[in-house]
């Protein structure tokens, strides 16, 4: 397979699918929402929106590459799909359903592509190999794009995440906080109840298994010569259970 293969597709392809290219935008869109179930049930208007927006700019430019070398998604029309990737991840909903609706998609494309020829003039076997092979590398392109979206999403969404953390642990530290602002700031990290923090003092070469062993329920702040460890208050967090894990780590508890 070329890396255009849709330079190899018939002309009248745009022909014969341009014209009714509004409702074959339509039967996709609703095609492949209900075909994917965790799209089914999302009843807002505006992702009922976007799926239509990007089936749209999906089947128009793919029509564009017929007969072409033109690379499949140039920056334009690769934003879009990147964005509905990003969104996903925004929406905490896993890549699956996205891939799976893309791969639908692919399926109703060649479907209805070849059905649009087949009503200008008989399509030969050939015809629908080469229809079939564009068409894999054209959805494998938007997948790319769509999967790209979600990662860049997901990494601006942890750094955020550290950024609250860590500004949540410079506002304990200080203790200067109105408790309101105290209140917000640790609910916008997940401690949706403060009841006591643990503070410990670490050696600095305790910090990575630190985060790694308490993950959500610890904040960790890093000095010139040691770091602090905030523990939320929890059963890991008794006296006993924590002096029995911190044995040995040059570690200091305080008091909460």
């Amino acid at each position: 397979m070329t890396a255009t293969p849709w330079r190899r597709l018939p002309a009248d392809l745009s022909t014969a699918m341009r014209p009714h290219l509004p409702a074959t935008v339509g039967a996709v869109a609703v095609a492949v929402t209900e075909a994917t179930p965790a799209f089914a049930t999302i009843k807002a208007v505006k992702f009922e929106r976007d799926v239509r927006t990007a089936v749209q700019v999906a089947l128009e430019r793919f029509l564009d590459l017929v007969g072409t070398d033109e690379p499949a998604l140039p920056p334009r029309f690769r934003e879009v799909f990147v964005a509905l990737g990003a969104a996903e991840a925004r929406e905490d909903r896993g890549p699956e359903a996205l891939l799976a609706a893309l791969r639908m998609a692919a399926r109703l494309m060649l479907r209805l592509a070849s059905e649009s020829l087949a009503r200008l003039r008989p399509v030969d076997t050939g015809e629908l190999i080469d229809l079939s092979d564009a068409i894999s590398a054209y959805v494998d392109e938007l997948t790319a794009a769509s999967t790209d979206g979600y990662a860049l999403q997901l990494r601006e969404q942890a750094g955020e995440g550290d950024r609250r953390r860590h500004q949540f642990a410079e506002l304990l530290l200080r203790g200067d906080g109105m408790p309101s602002a105290v209140e917000a700031a640790a609910s916008r990290i997940g401690w949706a109840v403060l009841d006591e923090v643990v503070p410990v003092l670490l050696p600095p070469d305790q910090v990575r298994d630190a985060r790694f062993r308490y993950g959500a329920d610890g904040l960790v702040i890093e000095r010139r010569h040691d770091a602090v460890l905030l523990l939320r208050a929890g059963p890991r967090t008794a006296r006993l259970p924590l002096s029995e894990t911190l044995a040995g780590r040059q570690a200091v508890v305080g008091p909460t």
